[in-house]
């Protein structure tokens, strides 16, 4: 689609995703990033913050130190890798279709 290849483009001059947000939507950016291997670092109030950790997607960061910790840690060149198989196997369009259509079975 043309938002694939447009995330493909985009993403691979990005050396690292920030994702601090506080409280709101947000979560399809850091999920992108991962896909394309890129290390993302969120704030736990994302909504994404659980599959991220459980999954090892990217990084959580609960306060300002770890923040700095794991930025310094991407930016001395860690060895970073993702569990990109995941989100490729679980992050479709229709697993989701599945899922939604599963929820309406269930209450009618």
């Amino acid at each position: 689609t043309d938002r694939y290849r447009l995330s493909r483009m985009v993403y691979k001059y990005i050396d690292c995703v920030i994702h601090p947000v506080k409280l709101q939507g947000g979560f399809l950016v850091p999920l992108e990033a991962s896909a394309a291997n890129r290390p993302v670092v969120v704030s736990p109030e994302c909504s994404c913050s659980d599959i991220i950790t459980k999954h090892a997607l990217g990084m959580v960061a609960y306060t300002d130190d770890e923040w700095l910790s794991m930025l310094i840690e991407l930016s001395d060149g860690c060895d970073y890798s993702c569990n990109r198989e995941w989100i490729r196997d679980n992050l479709t369009w229709r697993k989701f279709r599945e899922g939604v259509e599963k929820v309406l079975e269930d209450i009618t």
